[in-house]
This record gives C-alpha cells, sequence and structure tokens, in this order.
C-alpha cells in the first residue's frame, strides 16, 4: 500500500511540481487555468506525467483522491510561485548552491560533484537541471512563506527536557549504534583513468601490498607518510564506514563496505578494490552495535548527541506544524484573490 500521507505531502508536491514546465500540445485538454498576477494553464497531458512519476517513484497506483489532492496543490504551487514574483522574491546563485550542498552533505559520505550528480538522477529520475529548478521554487517558496506569515514561524518554543526525555524514551530502541569500523588507508583514485592507467595503478597498489605484507603496520604507516611527497596516491584516515549505510554501499560499494566490516581491530587487508578505486586498509576503531544512552555521541568523533538529535527533531516537529499553518492561510487568501476555472468536463479520475 502507498502511504497515502508521503503523496498529499504539500511541501513535496510544492517542490515535486516546481520542476516541470507547461508542455501542452494543440490537442491537449485544459484542466483548469489559474490567474493571480497571469494566466497559467494545468493540461491533462502534464498531470499525467506527475502521476506516472508519482507511481514510479511509490511503487504504486493512485487513487482518484489522491489525483484529485495532487491536482489541487499544483494549483496552489502556481498561486506560491505567482505571490513570489509578484513580490520580487528571488534566489541568488549562492543560495541555490548552498541548498545544493546542503543536499550533498546530508548523504553522510564524500563525493565529488559529478558522483552526486550521478546519483541525484538515479534517485529521482529527474535530470540535473529539474533536480536545481526544484530546489530553487522550493528555496522561492519557503522565502514567501516566511515573509507573508512570519508571526507564526518565529520564536518557536524549545522543547522542555520532559519532551526530550518523552521522545527518547519512546524510542529508545531506535537510538542503535550499528556495527562500524574506522579505518586508514592507502588509496589510490581510478575513477578518471584509462584502462591502462588502471591496470598501472593496481602494478603500484600491488607492490604497496607486498611492502605491508613483509612489514606489517609499520610499513602501512611508512607508506602513508611518503604519499605526502607522491601525488600519485593518498593515505591516511578514511573515517568510518557503517553497516547498513545506503550511502557508502553505493559510493563505494556493497563488497567493499562488507570486507572492510570483516576485518578485526587492527587488521591489515590486502589490496580490496572499490567504486572509486584500490585501497589497502588498517582497521583503528572496529565497535559493535550498542544501544545509544540520551547524552551519548551518534556517531564516533561527532559533537552531535542522542539529545540534540532530538531537540532538532522535536524543533522541526513544530516547524512543520507552524509551515502547514501558515501554507494553510497563505492558500486560502490566494485562492480567494486568484482567478480559477476548473474544466470539470475534462477531468476523468
Amino acid at each position: 500500500m502507498m502511504n497515502r500521507r508521503r503523496i498529499i505531502s504539500a511541501a513535496l508536491i510544492l517542490a515535486l511540481f516546481s520542476t516541470f514546465q507547461l508542455s501542452a500540445q494543440l490537442l491537449d485538454k485544459t484542466l483548469a487555468t489559474v490567474r493571480l498576477t497571469e494566466t497559467e494553464v494545468v493540461s491533462e497531458s502534464e498531470m499525467d506525467e506527475q502521476f506516472a512519476m508519482l507511481e514510479t517513484q511509490f511503487q504504486g497506483s493512485l487513487n482518484a483522491q489522491q489525483k484529485e489532492e495532487i491536482f489541487q496543490s499544483r494549483i496552489n504551487s502556481i498561486l506560491i510561485n505567482q505571490a513570489a514574483d509578484r513580490e520580487g522574491l528571488t534566489v541568488s546563485e549562492n543560495e541555490l548552491a548552498n541548498a545544493v550542498q546542503m543536499q550533498k552533505s546530508s548523504m553522510g559520505v564524500q563525493v565529488d560533484d559529478t558522483r552526486f550528480r550521478q546519483m541525484v538522477e538515479q534517485q529521482t529520475g529527474m535530470s540535473w537541471d529539474e533536480y536545481t529548478g526544484q530546489l530553487e521554487r522550493r528555496i522561492l517558496q519557503e522565502k514567501y512563506i516566511g515573509s507573508a506569515k512570519p508571526q507564526l514561524l518565529q520564536n518557536l518554543p524549545a522543547p522542555t527536557d520532559k519532551e526530550i526525555n518523552t521522545v527518547y524514551e519512546e524510542n529508545a530502541q531506535s537510538f542503535l549504534s550499528p556495527a562500524m569500523s574506522g579505518f586508514s588507508h592507502i588509496f589510490i583514485d581510478t575513477r578518471q583513468m584509462s584502462d591502462a592507467e588502471t591496470a598501472e595503478a593496481r602494478e603500484k597498489i600491488d607492490q604497496f601490498a607486498r611492502r605491508v605484507r613483509n612489514g606489517g603496520a609499520q610499513e602501512f604507516d611508512a607508506i602513508v607518510r611518503e604519499s605526502l611527497d607522491d601525488a600519485s596516491y593518498t593515505g591516511g584516515d578514511f573515517g568510518y564506514v557503517i553497516n547498513g549505510d545506503p550511502n557508502a554501499a553505493q559510493v563505494l560499494g556493497q563488497q567493499f563496505v562488507r570486507n572492510v566490516l570483516a576485518l578485526q581491530q587492527n587488521e591489515l587487508s590486502g589490496v580490496l578494490e572499490s567504486s572509486i578505486g584500490f585501497h589497502i586498509v588498517k582497521i583503528t576503531d572496529r565497535r559493535r552495535p550498542r544501544l545509544l544512552d540520551i547524552d551519548d555521541p551518534l556517531l564516533p568523533g561527532q559533537k552531535l548527541t542522542v539529545r540534540q538529535q532530538i531537540t532538532q527533531y522535536i524543533m522541526n516537529q513544530k516547524q512543520q506544524a507552524a509551515i502547514q499553518q501558515a501554507l494553510d492561510e497563505i492558500i486560502s487568501e490566494l485562492r480567494s484573490e486568484a482567478e480559477i476555472r476548473i474544466v470539470e468536463n475534462n477531468i476523468s479520475w
């Protein structure tokens, strides 16, 4: 069964619709015309495209009620976009770049820009231009909501200790620190290499592996130090791979993650191949799964604790409730001001 609340989420629908351009053909049916500052047409082909995309993403069929809610959300999106344009609100290149960077950082694994674009296109089914268009419209809509209803969005009360402890106690089993391994590595990046260059890289990493096999941890550390003077490879701390982390599996490859997690504390690997290159790994911190206390850090080396994450969660809930209230009020006001004509005879769901 599809999650109805996910389908009709106003924030999601507003963001999704903002990425698409009207492409009605001569024989395309008009489902609605919407005018706040200018007339825009909602066409049958446009809605069919939205329905198909959502059904693919959520792997299920939309019923008539869900389609109607999505259709109405499309009208709402047009109204907010036109209202934002009327107020002269814009999104700067820096704001858009910061939004992209935040999305990239939220993945939890370092990837270059090319790989990030590939992941976005694979996971969302959008082109890069559609994706950045979505972000730009979302920022614009958030700006308008904030400027139109600041009294609802400012000075939200901070969570109390009672609220924080209640969330922790009700979800204690969810605060599980999974198995993870921190490691140093000797690494050759092969992503931009030709076949011949990759073969040379393999030969070089094999030479390193022989040195490590003969000299152990001391030789491993020596090769890492040598990387400071050799630009053909890098050496040093990688950070952690976490069991079950889909981003790590996608960036590095599931087999590489399994191989690292199978190593014991202080163990040295042979040559391991990932999706990004060749590695020789030394496990520096192997951790078993355990339940986290409320003041424990979420991950080794991080300052963010369970308590702080719960605080952020509660604040996000309060912000979402305030945004929804502001959105409801704004939509009601804009609909009363706008000219909206719905062609009932052309609607078939």
